[in-house]
């Protein structure tokens, strides 16, 4: 049986994937400590379920064309690792094994007419769902605005609150 996280992603399997800052996270505190998932703030709110279904997304995505990020993303995923080095190795190991960095110059996107609302990350991710990337995340604003802009996005919170 074909899962629901894996129906909204077949429909996009010819984007490369980029994973916003919350689940990131999750992605990294769970590969270091996945009882830590629940403890963590941020990843709170999430359980080693969602964290097992991020990773299959995560490699759907990966042997097909790839995971992305941006350097605005990881520095907000860099400063939520507070707990210390374990997690910031992880983090390290992911950047340099499992992602591609693209860099859109924050010159050009606070020129963006939504980034007063949404802000230099979610503008910089919005401008990749633009350029054929698909965007997984949490964040419902984001994700409406990458839809109502033609662009490729997958809503974690539509999969994960589709199991209840």
């Amino acid at each position: 049986m074909i899962g629901e996280w894996e129906s909204r992603a077949r429909q996009y399997a010819d984007h490369p994937l980029v994973i916003d800052t919350n689940l990131l996270l999750l992605l990294i505190v769970g590969a270091t400590d996945p009882v830590a998932i629940s403890k963590f703030a941020r990843t709170d709110d999430f359980n080693r379920g969602d964290f097992d279904t991020v990773v299959k997304i995560a490699e759907f995505f990966a042997v097909r064309r790839g995971l992305l990020t941006t350097p605005h993303v990881l520095a907000e995923v860099s400063n939520f690792l507070r707990r210390g080095a374990k997690f910031r190795s992880t983090l390290a190991a992911f950047v340099v094994t499992r992602t591609e960095e693209h860099c859109e110059p924050a010159k050009h996107l606070v020129q963006d007419r939504l980034f007063p609302a949404i802000g230099l990350t979610d503008v910089g991710l919005l401008a990749m769902a633009c350029r054929q990337h698909c965007v997984l995340t949490t964040d419902g604003g984001l994700a409406a605005a990458i839809y109502s802009g033609g662009g490729a996005v997958i809503n974690y919170n539509h999969i994960r609150f589709e199991k209840i």
